[in-house]
């Protein structure tokens, strides 16, 4: 009887694989950002803060190597007196947007992530835009980044993002993100 149990024991120990505990499949940060339109609007537009909420689900296990993630953000951006400014003398922007994102981990330590991803993203201003004068844009967009997972929780995102690209002012955004895995 108790090589019996010690035989089942054995192989309940052998057929039971060891695995890590999965990373935080979710995150939700506090966003800030420089943006800068270009191109043709460089001037029009010119240099804006902005501050916003991300949302995201990034399922990944520790040792993946290679994932994907979805994001959601809402963005509302201050331009201050630029020239686009012709009626309120301040531009101010709101983005709602979600992206596609790849995501790989350069090593095999948990928590460090190299994205790029493509999105869409609505763009609503209080004043009409160059180059084709109107208020909401609706577009996609392209970025890369870095994520970073520390002390279990806090999470340190950064983003560098283009778009709308060819549907309106392009703006070149570089977004910072500190927030909780969930």
């Amino acid at each position: 009887m108790r090589a019996l149990v010690i035989a089942v024991v054995v192989l309940i120990i052998a057929t039971s694989a060891a695995r890590a505990d999965d990373l935080p499949p979710s995150r939700l940060s506090l966003l800030g950002a420089l943006r800068h339109g270009t191109g043709e609007v460089s001037s029009s537009i010119g240099y804006g803060e902005s501050i916003g909420l991300e949302a995201s689900w990034q399922p990944m296990a520790v040792g993946q190597r290679l994932g994907w993630g979805v994001a959601w953000s809402l963005l509302w951006t201050w331009y201050g007196d630029q020239p686009a400014a012709r009626i309120t003398g301040s531009l101010d922007t709101l983005e709602l947007d979600v992206a596609l994102r790849v995501r790989f981990a350069p090593t095999p330590s948990p928590g460090r992530v190299l994205t790029v991803g493509i999105g869409g993203m609505l763009l609503r201003s209080n004043e009409r835009l160059p180059p084709d004068d109107e208020r909401a844009y609706l577009g996609p967009f392209g970025e890369i980044g870095y994520e970073h997972l520390a002390w279990g929780a806090v999470t340190a995102t950064i983003h560098v993002r283009l778009g709308p690209v060819g549907t309106g002012p392009t703006i070149a955004s570089a977004l910072l993100g500190i927030g909780v895995a969930l």
